[in-house]
């Protein structure tokens, strides 16, 4: 049986330093990229596995040692505004636990705008080369994307969310699909017969309907017998939206609505509703816990630390590029009691 192909075996094939092929093979953009493409070449040829003891062990060291500076990571944006994200708290939180967790391995990460005047998807990919940016965390885009281009052979790449359809890159989300079950279960366990689910249309499109499929799976279960229909609610919110929702209210007079964002409150503030008076409400989407409502923490900045933690990885495998098997890691929410969801059935006790 053939030995294992080593870092200085490597070396010896190469003419270079056991160091500098140590560099190559973190595909470390500070070296001359003629010298990381002919090693990477030369130990592709050579049969190189990496050990995976040796990878752990080096893999702690990096987290036990004080950090230092491994470069900069970029968190890439389209959209009409460069920092039209930062109007929406849960991409706030993405991003700040993503940096938190760069920077404790030694990364900087910089938010990176795809359509700066001037810029072509070949310039921006041009630029994130030439600044020795290794790896890039596709932030959740304004629109849903099928036509994101970037020259992505270049780079290690992980998206957070599902706005990004094409192309299929490595993912980290909330478990949205898990969320609005287990939004249901709890409904369920405090007391409520008849529970609706009323979310934008826009946002449970953007989410590839995780919402409306898990609250629909989860009521064939609970209320097989009288189902309640989703309301998707459109944007923008016209007068005829709100008078279309109080439609379906009257209809199917749910007791508890799961829903997310400001919506309802808005459709209440017009009959001067409060909730829970005069109707429960259970939020998918609670970004921490500094709210007063009932419903799921999405844990954004878990999130956000978890894309970066895969991203570390690929760039340390030297993993680049559009993935043949895209791996998806789905980050658990946690149920928080709030004001607008009392338990029912603790009440009667």
């Amino acid at each position: 049986m053939s030995s294992r192909v080593t870092i200085a075996d490597i070396a010896v094939a190469a003419k270079v330093h056991p160091s500098t092929v140590s560099r190559a093979l973190r595909n470390d953009l500070r070296l001359l990229p003629a010298t990381l493409n002919r090693v990477q070449k030369i130990a592709k040829k050579l049969g190189y596995v990496p050990d995976p003891v040796l990878s752990s062990l080096i893999a702690y060291r990096l987290a036990a040692r004080p950090t230092t500076d491994h470069g900069t990571l970029a968190w890439v944006t389209g959209g009409p505004t460069p920092d039209w994200w930062t109007s929406i708290e849960i991409y706030q939180f993405f991003y700040k636990g993503a940096k938190a967790r760069a920077e404790k391995f030694g990364y900087n990460l910089e938010p990176f705008w795809l359509h700066e005047s001037g810029m072509t998807v070949k310039r921006a990919s041009s630029v994130l080369r030439a600044r020795n940016i290794p790896g890039l965390i596709s932030a959740p885009q304004f629109e849903t994307c099928d036509d994101l281009d970037l020259d992505w052979p270049r780079f290690s790449v992980v998206t957070i969310g599902d706005t990004l359809i094409s192309p299929q890159l490595h993912t980290v989300a909330p478990n949205t699909f898990r969320a609005a079950k287990t939004i249901l279960r709890k409904i369920k366990a405090y007391g409520y017969d008849r529970v609706g689910l009323a979310v934008s249309a826009r946002l449970d499109d953007r989410i590839d309907h995780a919402w409306s499929g898990g609250f629909l799976a989860e009521q064939l279960k609970f209320y097989p017998d009288a189902p309640i229909p989703p309301f998707f609610i459109q944007e923008p919110v016209v007068p005829e939206v709100a008078s279309s929702f109080w439609k379906w209210y009257e209809k199917y007079r749910p007791q508890a609505i799961i829903t997310s964002g400001g919506y309802m409150w808005e459709f209440m503030k017009k009959r001067d509703w409060k909730s829970p008076r005069d109707i429960a409400l259970a939020y998918l989407n609670l970004p921490d816990y500094s709210q007063k409502e009932s419903g799921i923490l999405e844990m954004p900045l878990e999130v956000g630390a978890a894309a970066i933690d895969m991203l570390i990885g690929l760039i340390q495998r030297n993993e680049k590029g559009i993935p043949e098997f895209p791996k998806r890691l789905l980050v658990e929410g946690v149920w928080k009691d709030g004001a607008t969801l009392p338990n029912l059935l603790a009440s009667k006790r």
